[in-house]
C-alpha cells in the first residue's frame, strides 16, 4: 500500500510570493569624487552621432536599426565604417559579424562588429576593409587563447596556442599594414653627430667611387668626407745670405 505526502499548498504559494516578491530594499549609491563625476559626466554629453549605430530585433526575428530614423542610421554607418557606399559599409559590417562568434544574439555580433570598425576610425574603403579583418583576427586570436587555457591534454594545448600566435602575428602585420598605408610610404631619416671640420664639406649620403670598398659605406646613415682646400701662399721669409768666394780666390 503507497501512502502519499500531503501538499501544503499553502506553504508553497507562501514560497512563491516570497521569490517573486520585488525587493523594496535598494542600496544608497556611495558618493563620487570629482574626477569620478566628471569621468561619468564626460561619457554622458559624448554626442550620439559619435558612436557606431547599433541594430536591434523586430517582433519577425529580423535585424533592424535601432533608430526611428533609417536614413540617418545609414549615414552613421557609412560614416563608422569610413566609406561612402552604404551598400559598402552594410556588407563590411555584416561580414565582419560573421566572423564573430561566442554569443548567441545576432544583433550583439553586429553592434560589436560596427563598435570594432569605428574604433578604428578608417577613412576610405581599404582602412574599413583593414580595420574589418583586424575585428575578427582579434576575435579568433581570442577564442584560440580561450580554447588553450581550456585544453586538458598537451596536443589540444600545442594546436590551439599556435594558431593564437599566428593570428596575433598576422593582427600585428595589419596594424603595421595600416600604419604605412596612412603614412603613405613616406619615410623620415634622421642624421646625427656629422662634424663638419674646418674648411670641409660633408656630404650625407652614400659615397662611392675612390678607393677601398664601396660597399663599406652603403647603409651608413651618413658619410663624411673632405673636400680639397686651395694653398694659400705667403711671402718666403728673408734668408742670410751665404758669403761665397771671389773668382781671384778659387785656387787654379
Amino acid at each position: 500500500m503507497s501512502t502519499k505526502r500531503a501538499r501544503n499548498p499553502g506553504a508553497l504559494s507562501k514560497a512563491k510570493a516570497t521569490i517573486t516578491e520585488p525587493c523594496e530594499a535598494t542600496i544608497p549609491m556611495p558618493p563620487r569624487t570629482l574626477e569620478e563625476q566628471a569621468l561619468v559626466d564626460g561619457r554622458l554629453a559624448r554626442s550620439r552621432l559619435s558612436k557606431a549605430p547599433k541594430v536591434k530585433i523586430n517582433e519577425r526575428a529580423a535585424l533592424v536599426p535601432s533608430s526611428d530614423d533609417p536614413e540617418l542610421w545609414v549615414a552613421r554607418l557609412s560614416m563608422a565604417a569610413g566609406v561612402e557606399d552604404d551598400e559598402l559599409a552594410l556588407h563590411i559590417a555584416s561580414q565582419t559579424a560573421d566572423c564573430i562568434r561566442g554569443t548567441s544574439k545576432n544583433e550583439a555580433r553586429f553592434n560589436l562588429a560596427t563598435a570594432g570598425i569605428h574604433s578604428v576610425a578608417p577613412t576610405d574603403g581599404i582602412e574599413s576593409m583593414l580595420a574589418a579583418q583586424m575585428v575578427a583576427t582579434h576575435h579568433a586570436a581570442m577564442s584560440f587563447l580561450k580554447k588553450a587555457e581550456c585544453a586538458e591534454i598537451l596536443e589540444q594545448l600545442h594546436a590551439s596556442g599556435g594558431m593564437a600566435v599566428k593570428l596575433l602575428r598576422t593582427f600585428t602585420a595589419q596594424v603595421e599594414a595600416l600604419s604605412r598605408y596612412r603614412g603613405k610610404g613616406q619615410q623620415k631619416v634622421t642624421v646625427e653627430h656629422v662634424h663638419v671640420h674646418a674648411g670641409g664639406q660633408a656630404i650625407v649620403g652614400t659615397v662611392t667611387g675612390g678607393r677601398g670598398d664601396a660597399s663599406k659605406t652603403e647603409g651608413q646613415p651618413h658619410a663624411i668626407a673632405h673636400a680639397p682646400v686651395t694653398p694659400v701662399w705667403s711671402a718666403e721669409p728673408e734668408r742670410e745670405a751665404v758669403p761665397s768666394p771671389r773668382d781671384e780666390e778659387w785656387p787654379m
